[in-house]
């Protein structure tokens, strides 16, 4: 652990109650980043910094979204395509 996580609150109300925007649990986040937490929201900063940078992590309503994009799409061009 680094010397700067140390001094971090290992709670999120202990963060808020010190007035710290981070804190470290020690604990891996959903993803297996072991890294300090948002006080305000609770999630990783490792992966606020993957998802910024477009690496790693779509949302399932994103991914459901494209889906259903393609699909009505194609139907569209099926359509077009039988009706010459």
């Amino acid at each position: 652990m680094t010397n700067h996580l140390q001094k971090l609150p290992t709670n999120r109300y202990g963060a808020k109650r010190h007035g710290v925007s981070r804190y470290f649990t020690g604990k891996p986040c959903k993803h297996g980043h072991t890294s300090d937490r948002h006080a305000c929201s609770g999630q990783c900063v490792e992966c606020i910094k993957l998802k910024r940078h477009g690496v790693g992590y779509r949302s399932r309503r994103a991914d459901a979204r494209r889906e259903q994009y393609r699909k009505s799409t194609a139907d569209k061009l099926a359509a077009l395509a039988f009706g010459k």
